[in-house]
Parts: structure tokens; sequence; C-alpha cells
């Protein structure tokens, strides 16, 4: 007897998914119940810092589970405009629960390096007895200092300070040290990923010439052969570079408060990408110079787990780490889709998992010539393989969903809506060879 997995997983949707008829609309209450899983993960985060707290972390997870599935269930969002957000949730979600296992039985990994004591830290330089807070100050810093810690654990994604980020890659940093001039040039980053944000989401997502085809190919059927794959290339280079800019964007604007608010070191927040077009080979793209904020998730859930798999039936142990972090890495980007009604796609599994096929031919091109995939060859081998694989796998599976055409960045927060489309606009209706543009 066959079973067709898409039916299969038709039903589990149909079974535990909301339908549109659920919709909730975000308003002050409803915002405390999507943002509900932060709260259990806050506490295991608190509780990882305790030794002999495993039973109560397994209880809390327990709750983190519940309020993980009410959140990603509760949002409905109608429409494909409106798709953002409720990918958005899931992916929050989707991240939220593998962070509150991990953290529920790896906890040692999650505790803090050791810090040498400065003159007055915790003992007297005097007698060596311990320092008890006598000050109001003292007292007040003696109650925050736990729930600082605990931000600053959930907030290094990349392990900084933390016994697991010993091993994850961080890009060099560029910016100056000095608390002032680091803040002014983060802000900076922050201003000039916005714009590239704006400009490209106004472009390819509010444009007319994209909502008329909404959740469509971004192979435009009505081009020529080769204008239909040029379309696509640049469609395709625009959705990397407003990734990219996108993440800036809310990494540095965390940056920022962090270091404005909390007062820690400019060293904590190093950049996020290391320049990624620069990238001669996929070693260096994505174990350097990609942001490695899941660096932790895919190796527990993916690396670890295939390595093991691979020693059992006899095959090379990082071979088996290399397809297994790809694998859950597809994993992670198909979830949110799933989670909100779409039928498993194979596109963003088979474009992850080639991407394990091209770097082990990257290894055996260096067992064989004796060198490494780099330079001016190495970044057109990278360009050629993004863009023939990445249009037509990645992008086209987000395209197809309608996520192209969905709002990135709402109107009354986009400049480029609100001023640079009227005076497009204005221009447009004065010339015969402008093109009108419609971001309604």
């Amino acid at each position: 007897m066959s079973i067709n997995p898409n039916v299969t997983l038709e039903a589990i949707q149909q079974t535990f998914l909301s339908t549109a008829a659920d919709y909730v609309t975000l308003d002050p209450v409803t915002w405390i119940k999507y943002l509900s899983p932060s709260y259990p993960l806050f506490f295991l985060a608190y509780l990882a810092q305790k030794p002999g707290t495993y039973t109560l972390r397994v209880l809390v997870l327990h709750v983190l589970v519940l309020t993980v599935y009410q959140s990603m269930n509760s949002f409905v969002f109608v429409g494909e405009r409106h798709l953002m957000p409720k990918l958005n949730c899931n992916m929050y979600g989707v991240y939220t629960l593998t962070k509150g296992i991990d953290i529920t039985f790896h906890a040692q990994d999650y505790r803090k390096l050791p810090k040498k004591l400065k003159k007055g830290d915790g003992f007297s330089k005097s007698d060596g007895k311990l320092n008890v807070p006598t000050t109001l100050y003292q007292r007040v810093e003696a109650l925050v200092f736990p729930i600082r810690e605990t931000i600053e654990v959930l907030s290094t994604t990349r392990g900084i300070g933390l016994h697991f980020g010993k091993e994850v890659p961080i890009a060099p940093e560029t910016r100056p040290l000095d608390k002032f001039e680091f803040l002014r040039s983060t802000i900076r980053k922050v201003v000039r990923a916005y714009i590239i944000a704006d400009l490209l989401s106004t472009f390819w997502g509010g444009t007319a010439l994209h909502r008329a085809r909404a959740g469509g190919s971004i192979y435009l059927s009505n081009l020529s052969w080769p204008a239909r794959h040029i379309v696509a290339i640049l469609y395709n280079l625009s959705m990397g570079t407003m990734v990219i800019a996108f993440g800036e964007m809310g990494y540095y604007s965390a940056t920022i408060q962090a270091v404005l608010l909390l007062s820690d070191p400019p060293e904590a927040w190093p950049l996020l990408f290391d320049r990624p077009f620069a990238a001669e080979s996929l070693h260096d793209f994505w174990g350097r110079r990609w942001h490695q904020c899941l660096y932790r998730i895919l190796k527990v859930y993916g690396g670890t787990p295939g390595g093991y798999l691979a020693e059992r039936i006899g095959v090379s142990k990082k071979l088996g780490e290399l397809f297994g972090t790809f694998f859950v890495t597809g994993l992670v980007h198909e979830l949110p889709f799933v989670a909100a009604g779409y039928p498993l796609g194979w596109r963003l599994m088979a474009f992850f998992m080639v991407q394990g096929v091209l770097m082990v031919m990257e290894r055996m091109w260096r067992n064989v010539t004796g060198k490494r995939v780099g330079g001016r060859p190495g970044n057109i081998w990278m360009f050629c393989t993004f863009m023939v694989l990445g249009t037509p796998l990645f992008t086209e599976a987000y395209a197809m969903r309608g996520v192209g055409s969905a709002i990135h960045i709402p109107r009354i927060f986009s400049v480029t809506q609100q001023i640079l489309v009227p005076v497009w606009n204005f221009l447009a209706s004065r010339s015969t060879i402008l093109p009108r543009l419609s971001c309604a």
C-alpha cells in the first residue's frame, strides 16, 4: 500500500493547524500570546546557569512546546501580501523550540566562560571573604545581574562568551571598538541596510509587475528565453541582497540596544556577515562568510546525528556531518511554510543537499590537484553555483509561494513608498518611457 506524503501532510495540517476562519488580528493581547514562547525560553536560559536544575528544565520544556504550538497556530494572516508576518512567526517558533530543547539537554554548553576577577569583584582583596552588597546600588545590581546574564545567553546566537561559542567562526571586526564610534558605525549600517531593503522590497514586492504574478514563477512566460532568464537571475541577486539587508537591519538594531542600554562591550556584537559576495568557494561561503547564527542548531540537530549515522553504516563521519547539516538547513527553511499550511516542497531541500554534493566536489578537486578552489576562478564558481542552482531552486521556491509579492516593510515605515514612488509616478505621468509603479 503506497502512501502519498502530501496527502498525509495535508491531513495533519487540517487536524493541527488553524484555517483562515480562525484568523486572529494582532493586538496587545494577541501579541502577548505571540511572544509567549519567549517566557519559558528565558527561564530555561536562566536555569542553564544553575547546576542541578535538569528536572526543572525538562518540566519547563513541556511548557515551551505548548506555547510554541499556540504561537505558531494562533495567527493566520489572510492574503499573500500578509504572508511574511506568518512566516516570521513560524520561523520564530521553530528557532525557539530547537533552542529550548538544546538548552534543556546541553545546559553546560550555554554557561558563560569564566572571567578574570577585577579588584572588588566577588572577593575582598584584604581578607579573601566574599563581598556582600551593602549599598542600594549594589543590591539592585545583584538583582539585575541574573536578568542581564540571561539576556546575554539568549542574544548571543553565535555563543560569544559561552562555552559552545569557542568553535563558532566570527567575522573580523572592521568597526572601531570605542563605544561612541562603534555605535555611530553600527547606526550607519542599519540605515544602509534599511535603504537597500526598502528599495528592493518595494520594487519587487510592491510594484504592479510582481503583484500581477503573485505566487507565480519568476520565469516570466511573456518574455523571450534570454530575457526570461536574465530577469530571473536579477531577481535572484536582488533577493540575496534583501536577505542580507534585512538580516543586518535586525541584527545591528539589536546591537545598538544591547551596547547602549545593557552596556554590552562592542566585542560581544561582531559583524553578522563577512562580505559573502566575495566568497571564493562554498567552504569559504558557508564556513566563514555567511552568518553563523544557526551554527549551534545545525550542528546539534544535523551535523552530530548525521556523523553518528554515517559511522554506523561505515561512511565517513565528516561526510555524514556535512549532509546532516544541510538536511536540517533545508528543514529549517521549509518547515515555516508547512506550518503555514503549504504543501511540502522539494526545491529548498534539493538546493541545500546539492550544496553538500558540491562541497564534496571541492574537496575532491583539492585532493586531485593539491589546490583549493579559490581566487578569481573561485568567485566565478560561486556566482555560477548560486545563479544556476539558486535561481530555480531557492528563489523560485519562495516566489512560487508568494514571498516576493508579500509586504516586507509596511507602507507607513517605507520611505520609498511614501516619497520616492509618488515622485517617480509624477515623472512617469509626464513621460512616454517611464513605467508607472503601484504600491497599493
